[in-house]
């Protein structure tokens, strides 16, 4: 019975946190530097990006996208989470921007938290995201 109990404790805690994408701090972030740093370097610190746009002119748009759904605690309780059941959903985009020499141009980062509620109750209070853009000239 306690086995059962803690392999059902386990799969809750781990389905209740999902991430999915490239999260690129801020102080790797700060570490580019514009007229300087290559698309090359990028690439090797922070792997292929999530989507890439080609531009005519040579100009190069890459972007890394990284999202982080968290359930909240109430969601797992039998009729409260259907009540009140929701999860905090944190979301961050950067956007590299590079020349036709493949030197950095521009990078725009856009953070955005808000809450994701799931309850019959809480529907009403949806939450109003926290943005935090920066953009890094």
């Amino acid at each position: 019975m306690k086995i059962r109990f803690l392999a059902i404790f386990i799969f809750i805690f781990l389905i209740s946190c999902v991430t999915s994408g490239v999260k690129v701090s801020y102080d790797k972030l700060s570490s580019f530097k514009i007229g300087t740093t290559t698309e090359s370097q990028i690439l090797n610190d922070l792997g292929q990006p999530t989507s890439s746009v080609f531009k005519t002119g040579g100009i190069k748009i890459y972007t890394y996208t990284y999202v982080s759904y968290q359930s909240n605690a109430a969601s797992f309780i039998p009729i409260v989470g259907l009540l009140a059941g929701g999860a905090d959903v944190e979301t961050s985009s950067v956007t590299f921007t590079f020349n036709e020499g493949g030197i950095l141009q521009d990078i725009q980062q856009v953070n955005m938290n808000s809450q994701a509620n799931s309850g019959l109750l809480n529907q009403t209070n949806s939450g109003v995201p926290a943005n935090k853009n920066r953009v890094i000239k």
